[in-house]
């Protein structure tokens, strides 16, 4: 497929879905084009980032010490040393910085962007008293609009430019569509995983499938917005709530939407993986989120079947337990990690990142102690390899590798160029840079689908209201 052909696919009336379909017959199916692939000067916006250090997360492309990103449009059409690009390109200097792929976060409550802090001190017991069976029944549909918007901000300014809604601020059918329309006003690339209300228990509790196919209708004609389904935790569930959970996990394999599931937050005698392969239902179209107490033969499971894990370390070690990410990678699965709530945590998935690797070298000084020795090494994996928890893994695990999740021509174009001339960083190795210390402060520019969204260290967006409307929510909220 041509540059020319690409560029006019982006900007046809098409859903999300059929442009997929479209660039499947055309034959892209995700791969990316050469970097030397020509490029036709249109009428169309161009964006060359120079100079800068490219972490690509492209396997065919590695890192490249001294590149450039060439955009049109929403498309990445070059990526290489030296482009040429279109005259009345605009150039940005990304000397000293390092241009990567924009983040992904593939489990975030974004409304609770509201409360930011107030589980800080929570036990997860206490949490769910004070937040699912509290604040969350309190919830109007303008409040659910304003802490969404406001997570998405917050997402794109520490360079998250794909973000998974897991909502379950759904009080009504009118609480869950303010919340697409939000992430939709926030030029955030996202998925609206449609989950029952926080406080419901009943099998019959919504969203019901009418209330899913409203959802799926505003999606559809929302090109940055996707669907997926929420559903419960089959673990803990009655018998009419674990057929509610099969519907809806069906439901969504006939809409063609992910669905993702909260589990293994506690001993029980068979955890989720076990319980949907038993019924059949246990696919590539399946995330389990946290399964901290995951057993190996669960994980195993969930490996053979091309399922979908992603953990929160920050939230996890404080409410839950031991991190599952080192047991998932050694039996092969292709974690992700994801911020969750930021009433208990913070929104930065670096920081996760971070919490992840020193709880995984933590557990290995300990054994070692245990042992009565010391380590040589530290165990795998290093600071870069982690970056995949928050790129390619979880762009799989959403089902849109052939549109993000790294620098390849043809991709869409979600990036971010962060400072390493900032003291923190300088110097450093960059790969090992942004796990190492990066922070919201050091990312410079973040681009979504080609949309500048933060320009030169600034938000594009005038917060000023929303501020207010938000500070006036969670003064009513309590």
């Amino acid at each position: 497929m041509s540059v020319d052909n690409i560029r006019r696919l982006a900007q046809l009336p098409v859903t999300r879905k059929q442009l997929l379909s479209l660039a499947a017959v055309a034959g892209l199916g995700g791969a990316a084009l050469p970097a030397s692939a020509p490029v036709n000067a249109a009428a169309e916006r161009s964006t060359v980032i120079r100079g800068g250090y490219l972490i690509t997360m492209d396997s065919s492309l590695g890192s490249i010490a001294r590149g450039d990103v060439l955009i049109i449009g929403s498309t990445i059409v070059g990526v290489g040393p030296n482009l040429s690009v279109p005259s009345g390109t605009e150039v940005i200097d990304a000397s000293g910085m390092i241009v990567m792929p924009g983040l992904i976060d593939n489990h975030r409550h974004m409304w609770e962007s509201l409360i930011r802090g107030r589980s800080v001190n929570s036990t997860f017991g206490q949490y769910f008293t004070d937040v699912p069976f509290g604040v969350s029944t309190r919830l109007t549909a303008d409040d659910v609009y304003y802490g969404t918007l406001l997570g998405a901000y917050e997402a794109i300014d520490s360079g998250i430019t794909t973000v998974l809604d897991w909502a379950h601020g759904t009080n009504t059918r009118a609480h869950a569509l303010a919340g697409i329309r939000a992430l939709t006003d926030s030029g955030i690339r996202a998925v609206y995983a449609y989950g029952p209300p926080a406080s419901a228990t009943a099998a019959d509790s919504p969203p019901s499938t009418d209330d899913i196919l409203a959802a799926k209708a505003l999606t559809d004609n929302a090109p940055m917005v996707g669907l997926a389904i929420g559903t419960r935790n089959p673990e803990t569930a009655t018998a009419q709530v674990w057929q509610r959970i099969q519907q809806d996990i069906r439901l969504a394999q006939q809409l063609g939407v992910p669905v993702t599931l909260h589990a293994g937050l506690q001993p029980v005698a068979t955890y989720a993986p076990r319980m949907l392969d038993s019924v059949g239902l246990l696919n590539g179209n399946v995330t389990f989120i946290h399964g901290n107490l995951f057993t190996s033969a669960d994980l195993a499971l969930i490996k053979s079947r091309g399922a979908h894990l992603t953990a929160s370390p920050l939230v996890e070690m404080q409410m839950v337990g031991p991190d599952i990410l080192p047991a998932s990678v050694a039996a092969g699965i292709r974690p992700a990690v994801s911020a969750d709530i930021v009433a208990a945590s913070t929104g930065d998935l670096l920081d996760n990142l971070r919490a992840s690797i020193a709880s995984h070298r933590m557990l290995a000084q300990q054994a070692a102690l245990k042992a009565g020795t010391t380590l040589s090494t530290l165990p795998p994996p290093g600071l870069r390899d982690v970056l995949s928890y928050v790129t390619t893994n979880p762009a799989a695990a959403l089902g849109i590798t052939w549109q993000v999740g790294s620098l390849s021509p043809g991709k869409q174009a979600d990036v971010i160029v962060i400072d390493s001339t900032d003291l923190n960083l300088f110097l450093t190795d960059p790969r090992d840079a942004v796990v190492h210390a990066a922070h919201p402060g050091n990312i410079s520019w973040v681009f979504v689908a080609g949309e500048v969204r933060k320009r030169a260290g600034e938000l594009v967006a005038d917060l000023t209201t929303l501020r207010a409307n938000a500070k006036a929510a969670r003064d009513r909220l309590g």
